[in-house]
């Protein structure tokens, strides 16, 4: 008799007011689960249904609730007495009071934060912005809270990953950009977009906009009116399902500092953010610190009753229009702070493979401060003797190496980590013949033997489930053939070959993490 499937339970609102960020990244990673084979329900307050992301997705269940934060943890108790394996809390109105109180249903809680400014009593914790480190949090989560911070774990729909090589390629183009995105958030309460309709009205440039918005932006109609008498094409896009293929198509954008950035960074899509509410500050100074947008903050954009000063905006985009090499670059650095796979990331924290002795095994990116750690194992001999180039990098050679992978958006540099220790290194290099990934991995030698190579192996295809993946191995590297071997790749010529979807390069461990 099949097992029942596990079930997640995700609290997040949307009104017009707060917007639908919250209540779409849940439904991000609810896509995911559901596809991977649990019951998803996604839980608001009333009257927050009109505001919720739509087309609504037929395999996540919507509940309302009073939205009384005292007795929810009751109300929910009483509606699952069976208890959720996951309990997922996406909501500046719920902290650690809530999340303790639904402890005895919840057997495991990831909380969604991006300000830092309360307590959790949760089990993982994910804050997408770029500037965040592990003190953040360090007096606000319970001692062996995981941490999951940075936008390569934000969840994403699937459609944007597989969008972004075709997008990617497209940035790179040197044309004159002839498409304008405006989306300030699935509601624009502040009504920011038809202040920019004007803008752009009065600067004359030959650009088709193309406006994002949901249903129930409160100002939906005025931005339609707008859009009508515009002096240029202007299209008005409505709680569209394909907003992957909007912003592939666009050369530039204009847009709100929240949820949607991540969206447009996945794209490479060169942007100006205009930041007008508190929450969206954290985001934006992580776009503006990597380069990946020009950041124009509200008080510098809005005059005290509220109004568009022309002046900062209009210079910004005329001098974005007029550079393509810095919308080239700015597209690069976008590229580099999020891929669009950060659900799969988020389900393979939540079913970790383990190594040998039961240690569980994740991937993380790497970051700047794993450049020593790699040199010196890069340099040990036991390692050394593996790699297709014998003699060991000088340190500059090393950090130029190891610099150009960061910021190489076609490449997933992943650091292996056992436990709560590095342990390897996981690279996978995209742009091969159609479309394979290049597998490379080294295992520290002190952690030789313990299984953690297969591990890794097994996450990455969890990662990339429908890329082929390909590896290269030295004819002496015994230990490398018969690791990629029990990993279910075949020989083909010089590779070794996991195409996506192919059973067989499903090894048991991966089986198992996803039962």
């Amino acid at each position: 008799m099949p097992a029942e499937p596990r079930l997640a339970i995700f609290r997040a609102d949307a009104t017009a007011a707060i917007g639908a960020g919250h209540a779409a990244r849940c439904l991000s990673l609810a896509r995911a689960l559901a596809a991977a084979g649990w019951r998803c329900v996604l839980v608001s307050g009333r009257g927050a249904s009109d505001a919720l992301p739509s087309p609504w997705p037929a395999a996540i269940a919507a509940v309302q609730l009073n939205g009384d934060a005292l007795a929810e943890a009751g109300e929910l108790a009483a509606r699952w007495p069976e208890g959720a394996d996951l309990l997922v809390t996406d909501h500046y109105g719920r902290d650690a009071v809530f999340e303790r109180s639904c402890r005895p249903w919840a057997r495991r809680i990831l909380a969604f934060d991006d300000l830092a400014d309360r307590r959790h009593d949760c089990d993982m914790l994910l804050d997408p912005a770029a500037c965040r480190g592990d003190d953040d949090y360090a007096a606000l989560v319970p001692k062996g809270c995981m941490q999951l911070l940075g936008p390569a774990y934000l969840p994403l729909r699937s459609s944007f990953a597989a969008l972004r090589r075709t997008a990617l390629v497209r940035r790179q183009k040197n044309d004159r950009p002839r498409r304008l995105l405006l989306s300030f958030g699935a509601t624009d309460p502040t009504n920011i977009t038809s202040a920019v309709l004007d803008i752009l009205a009065r600067a004359d440039w030959r650009l088709a906009v193309d406006i994002l918005l949901g249903g129930a932006a409160p100002h939906l109609e005025a931005v339609r009116a707008k859009a009508a008498m515009a002096p240029f094409p202007a299209s008005l896009h409505v709680a569209i399902e394909d907003v992957a293929g909007l912003l592939c198509k666009a050369d530039v954008a204009l847009g709100a500092g929240g949820g949607g950035a991540w969206e447009r960074c996945c794209l490479g899509l060169p942007s100006i953010v205009i930041c007008s509410a508190e929450n969206q500050h954290a985001v934006a100074e992580s776009l503006r610190g990597a380069g990946a947008a020009i950041v124009l903050d509200g008080a510098g954009v809005l005059d005290g009753a509220g109004n568009f000063s022309d002046g900062r905006l209009i210079d910004a985009l005329h001098n974005l229009l007029e550079d393509g090499m810095a919308r080239r670059e700015m597209a690069r650095a976008a590229a580099c702070l999020c891929d669009g796979l950060g659900a799969g990331r988020l389900i393979a924290a939540l079913d970790p493979p383990a190594a040998h002795d039961g240690v569980a095994i994740r991937l993380r990116p790497a970051a700047a401060g794993d450049a020593d750690r790699l040199l010196a194992w890069q340099r040990d001999a036991r390692t050394r003797r593996h790699f297709r180039v014998p003699e060991a990098p000088s340190a500059d050679e090393h950090r130029a190496w190891f610099d150009g992978r960061l910021g190489d958006p076609d490449c997933l540099f992943n650091i292996i980590m056992h436990g709560h220790e590095p342990a390897g290194v996981l690279r996978l290099e995209s742009g091969m013949e159609g479309g394979a990934y290049e597998v490379s991995i080294y295992v520290a030698p002190e952690r030789w033997r313990l299984g953690i190579g297969g591990a890794a192996l097994a996450l990455a295809r969890r990662l990339l489930p429908e890329a082929e993946l390909r590896a290269e191995v030295l004819a002496g590297n015994q230990a490398s053939h018969a690791l990629f071997a029990a990993a279910g790749y075949r020989p083909e010529g010089k590779w070794y070959l996991s195409r996506g979807g192919d059973e067989a390069a499903f090894p048991g461990i991966l089986k198992k993490a996803v039962r």
